[in-house]
């Protein structure tokens, strides 16, 4: 003979109303770690504001742009090759890219037809996307 309370464990309304609490709990988690983060970034929440702000490396969009200077070609993945100038130099690493270093220790690698950015250009992918990236010509 069952007790009550195994019963109760057992029956349907049990069952429902475990289900129904799971679903609660998933939904607040949801919400504490995927939907409070996004809103507070969207919203320009800081709780630290009294903290100065910490440099990303990043520069901004008033940041003075850099001069490129080619540095030659490589790897990818910066393993150095002696095959560079042979069909199928860096095979295994990625190919070949073209190197170009700024005036302020960036290092560009950029892939076939891609180029150093040019000022105009680099103030806008800053504006655009908070980084300098290699161009299409």
């Amino acid at each position: 003979m069952r007790s009550l309370l195994q019963r109760l464990v057992e029956s349907r309304v049990w069952r429902v109303a475990r289900v129904v609490a799971y679903s609660v709990a998933g939904l607040i988690g949801v919400g504490i770690f995927v939907v409070l983060p996004i809103t507070a970034q969207l919203s320009g929440w800081n709780d630290d504001d009294e903290d100065p702000p910490v440099s990303s490396g990043v520069p901004s969009a008033t940041h003075t742009p850099v001069r490129w200077t080619y540095q030659g070609y490589e790897c990818s993945d910066g393993w150095p090759s002696d095959s560079i100038g042979r069909p199928g130099a860096c095979s295994h690493h990625g190919g070949v890219v073209s190197v170009f270093e700024g005036d302020d220790g960036t290092v560009l690698r950029c892939g076939d037809n891609e180029h150093a950015p040019r000022p105009d250009e680099q103030q806008q992918q800053i504006e655009d996307y908070g980084r300098v990236v290699c161009v299409f010509r």
